[in-house]
């Protein structure tokens, strides 16, 4: 298993190093922009793409305009997409027109279809899952080929608000459904008052038998605390968008979206927060307000899906961009997928918006929007290192991590670390005895055996962080690693051969110098 720093579980003491948390670099301009009147004036993508069947090509699934239709793209490298004529739909508005077959007489909201693939990304042998919203209740559809769907109009249903993603956990072989619960003036069955907007976890193995939603993630007063920080950013710096309705007053900080995703041992979440500033009113409806504020996605993690934890500055893990680029305008609102993973990379494929959190109605009252056929959002994509979203690093001095206990499941040891200018060096210690493993040690690389005080006095170093053993090893076998990649070997002297310590308990001390570790595992040559 490949052992992640995102969360501290692994590691049983440090010193000197310092953990940065990354955000996924964007590629810049949208891959996919609203073009006719079945995606004018917006799209949004609810989950990542998949592979087609014939293993030639990506399909995607997006949300076009105003009346959300379920459209379908397909491409050959993940950034040129092209819309093909499926002829599933028969409409003469609509013709040709690469719109899906939702299997019923869907109404506007009702059209919004999140949906995953049992198996790897490129599986054939399992049919497509997914849920669209009727009556305030999830709905399941299924389909052999993700275009064709088959609706299952009798089922009960999953209770939620507007917003719902739909993850799949292959170790499991578990369907993961996050669903919003309502706000602080809503009336769905499990409006949550006191948190605002907040997420429930629903699971099932077939896509028809669901759990009972369970609260599982809401906003805190340190989201709050952040928001209010960003807000603040936004106001007084010309670069930024700022919100139309700003009142300090009516600031508050919920969820709007949590799309949940397995990764190695964890699972990672990119919870959208909805950092609110102000009311407004829906033009003609004076008895209905809602609220104004930008939108943006974090990190979160976990090890059961409902003890969740994320970093403490709340950094947005995909930020609002500078309205400097009319060619990027993911200004006001991310929503993000999970990723898809491309090579090296993990690619994250995003809607972001023009706007803050307004009606369009709104938007036109202000004279933002003149010309209807202006994008307003579009689908945009970032990518990250693999493994990349957090690391361990050190500076010009040597900083170290000490881990717990971990079994050696493989005949190699494999980092994911960047140190072009730098060094990794590694140690294997036996993990009840404490001591160096004769052939892979550090020897007296990292510290002296004794300590020298002011005095002039030489002591023996006490057992403890950093303690060397009179026996231990006095040879450094380590072999420094110099480079950057995502699965480097690591070796020693004898060479990268773990096979005399399979199944063996060991202690990985890691030595870093201009160096940042991203991740560690060990795995078959």
């Amino acid at each position: 298993m490949k052992h992640l720093f995102i969360d501290s579980a692994i590691i049983e003491l440090q010193k000197g190093v310092k953990r940065t948390w990354h955000q996924a670099v964007k590629h810049g301009p949208p891959v996919l922009e609203p073009q006719g009147p079945l995606e004018q004036p917006r799209l949004h993508i609810w989950n990542p793409p998949l592979r087609a069947a014939d293993d030639d090509e990506w399909q995607m699934w997006y949300i076009g305009g105003e009346d959300l239709h379920a459209l379908h793209a397909r491409s050959q490298d993940g950034i040129e997409w092209y819309r093909p004529d499926l002829g599933l739909v028969n409409s003469e508005a609509h013709s040709p027109s690469n719109l899906v077959d939702l299997g019923f007489e869907a109404q506007r909201k009702e059209r919004r279809l999140v949906l995953c693939r049992p198996g790897d990304e490129a599986s054939t042998s399992e049919r497509y899952h997914a849920l669209t919203r009727v009556g305030g209740r999830l709905k399941p559809l299924d389909s052999s080929d993700g275009l064709n769907w088959h609706f299952h109009a009798d089922h009960p249903g999953i209770p939620s608000d507007d917003e719902y993603r739909l993850g799949y956990d292959p170790l499991r072989k578990l369907l993961i459904a996050t669903v919003k619960l309502g706000g602080r003036k809503s009336n769905v069955p499990l409006a949550v008052p006191e948190y605002g907007r907040a997420v429930a976890l629903s699971t099932g193995e077939d896509g028809l038998n669901w759990t009972e939603p369970e609260m599982v993630f809401h906003a805190d007063f340190r989201d709050r605390e952040a928001g209010a920080e960003e807000i603040e950013r936004h106001l007084s710096d010309d670069s930024l968008l700022s919100p139309l309705y700003v009142d300090p007053d009516h600031r508050w900080s919920d969820v709007y979206n949590m799309p949940v995703f397995r990764y190695e041992g964890l699972y990672l979440a990119l919870p959208v927060l909805f950092h609110q500033c102000g009311f407004w009113q829906y033009a003609g409806r004076p008895e209905a307000s809602n609220q104004d504020g930008l939108l943006w996605p974090c990190l979160a993690w976990s090890r059961d899906l409902r003890e969740w934890r994320r970093p403490h500055m709340r950094e947005p893990f995909i930020p609002l961009s500078p309205i400097d680029d009319p060619a990027i305008y993911d200004n006001g609102a991310i929503h993000a997928c999970a990723p898809v993973r491309r090579g090296d990379e993990l690619w994250f494929y995003y809607y972001g918006s023009r706007f803050s959190h307004v009606s369009l109605a709104l938007l036109q009252e202000a004279g933002l929007v003149v010309d209807q056929t202006m994008p307003s959002g579009a689908v945009f994509l970032a990518k990250l290192r693999l493994d990349g979203f957090a690391s361990w690093g050190a500076g010009g001095e040597m900083g170290a991590i000490l881990t717990r206990p971990v079994t050696v499941d493989g005949n190699e040891l494999r980092i994911n670390a960047h140190a072009p200018h730098g060094e990794v060096r590694v140690e294997l210690r036996d993990a009840e005895s404490g001591r160096a493993i004769p052939g892979f040690s550090f020897g007296e690389t990292l510290r002296s055996r004794t300590i020298s005080f002011a005095d002039g006095q030489v002591h023996p170093r006490p057992n403890g962080w950093g303690a060397r053993f009179e026996d231990d090893p006095e040879t450094d076998d380590s072999v420094p690693f110099n480079g950057d990649s995502v699965d480097a070997t690591v070796a020693w002297s004898g060479g990268s051969d773990l096979s005399s310590l399979r199944g063996k308990s060991v202690r990985v001390l890691f030595a870093l110098r201009n160096a940042d570790l991203y991740a560690f595992e060990f795995a078959e040559a």
